[in-house]
């Protein structure tokens, strides 16, 4: 069961597209959920430590961190010490945050990385999941879609808007 912040989110989305608000005026939930689930985007999660070491050997860039993690200026050590402990750390995996998201490309704006560097990583880490999943971190089911859009439709459909 989705939370109301969830519900509310996916409610969002149905009628930001107007292919499945479509589909959902008509009542037609099954075709909704089908839709919200199947539509893919690209996530960057997580990355194994052993991938983090071979790209930065492939790359070219493993001295390139280290050297920097001892005689880089203020950012850019720490943002290289950050790579070289994902690359010597004991952990399985390097997570692909946001805020590491970030550092990579202020990486690739100082130089650091360049723009392949990034992709080639990035590459790495990619993942396609349902549209549904990046929004609110599950599929959702045709009782999700039902209960999320009674509101705009006791009697089944949603009204066309003229």
């Amino acid at each position: 069961m989705l939370t109301a912040e969830q519900d509310a989110v996916i409610y969002a989305a149905i009628h930001a597209d107007p292919t499945i608000e479509s589909f959902a005026r008509v009542g037609n939930d099954s075709e909704v959920a089908a839709r919200l689930n199947s539509q893919t985007v690209t996530v960057y999660r997580r990355i194994s430590t052993g991938q983090v070491r071979l790209w930065s050997a492939v790359r070219g860039l493993r001295q390139k961190l280290e050297d920097l993690a001892i005689n880089g200026t203020n950012g850019k050590q720490s943002m290289a010490l950050v790579f070289c402990d994902a690359m010597q750390s004991g952990d399985s995996h390097f997570e692909l945050l946001p805020e590491v998201l970030a550092m990579i490309d202020r990486m690739v704006t100082d130089g650091v990385f360049t723009a392949d560097d990034k992709a080639n990583l990035l590459a790495r880490a990619a993942e396609q999941i349902g549209l549904a999943e990046s929004l609110v971190g599950q599929a959702v089911t045709i009782d999700d879609i039902g209960r999320i859009l009674y509101v705009d439709r006791p009697n089944g459909k949603i009204p066309k808007v003229i």
